[in-house]
């Protein structure tokens, strides 16, 4: 997938590029019938082509790359919710008590993925960019 973004702040080798968040209905408010007011978001990527400010970008996601991440997003918190919840039961704890416990699992998992999200942020491994005419 790619976007196209425009260099707001440049930080060494790195450029913070403004995108605008793509709707569930493409941008489309005629087909959707809802409201398209999709906020800018700000992504860091290295600045390998000497990007000026106020360039306009092409932003490229690695979508192998992605899939993974959203895998792990989503799976890291649901395996240490069901962990928990495992556990509880096989304790004989209370429903109360194993929800508890589930729950503290799904934050363990939130705070797994806390800590390897330093490292994603860091590698920059998810989008790159190109220059755009």
């Amino acid at each position: 997938m790619d976007l196209l973004g425009v260099v707001s702040k440049l930080d060494g080798d790195e450029a913070e590029v403004q995108i605008k968040r793509v709707s569930g209905c493409g941008g489309n408010c005629d087909h959707c019938g809802g409201s398209c007011e999709s906020a800018f978001h700000g992504l860091r990527v290295k600045n390998t082509i000497d990007a000026k400010i106020g360039e306009t970008v092409q932003i490229e996601f690695r979508e192998s790359e992605s899939m993974k991440a959203s895998l792990i997003i989503y799976l890291i918190p649901l395996a240490g919710f069901l962990l928990g919840l495992l556990g509880a039961f096989l304790m004989n704890m209370s429903d109360m008590n194993a929800l508890l416990v589930a729950v503290i699992g799904l934050l363990i998992g939130f705070f797994i993925i806390h800590l390897g999200d330093k490292k994603y942020k860091k590698n920059n491994i998810l989008a790159t960019i190109k220059k755009f005419n």
